[in-house]
């Protein structure tokens, strides 16, 4: 069998949350291991496993916040009771072009002709990180 689609993921960020990189979500990591809160549609799902890819690539810790589908888990992104989220790319772009959220990386290996300013997260500092 072989896959018929790969959609990257899009780390999104609440537009008011001190998140504009790759970067500054592991220097905060870094800084009060365990604080910096990431949603997903649930545990096991391929959006919480993108964040525990980013915590053990980066070496910090991060708190998994699951919700019951992406749903809620964007929405709790949307009103800023959760600052990131990795989302479907196929989702994540009208949110983005809205303003919305703010796009911080592509966890694909080149950088998405949907989103040409944004980053991988390879380019962002965690080389070989790659995640659909």
């Amino acid at each position: 069998m072989s896959p018929l689609a790969s959609i990257p993921f899009v780390l999104v960020a609440n537009p008011a949350s001190p998140f504009h990189s790759v970067a500054d979500v592991i220097a905060r990591a870094r800084a009060a291991p365990g604080t910096v809160a990431y949603a997903s549609a649930g545990p096991g799902t391929s959006n919480h496993l993108a964040g525990a890819m980013l915590a053990s690539q980066a070496d910090v810790k991060l708190l998994h916040v699951p919700y019951r589908g992406s749903a809620p888990a964007l929405a709790a992104v949307l009103a800023g009771q959760v600052p990131l989220m990795f989302d479907l790319q196929s989702t994540a772009v009208p949110n983005i072009r809205s303003g919305s959220v703010r796009a911080i990386a592509v966890t694909s290996a080149q950088r998405s002709s949907l989103l040409p300013e944004v980053p991988t997260v390879s380019e962002s500092g965690l080389p070989g990180f790659e995640i659909s």
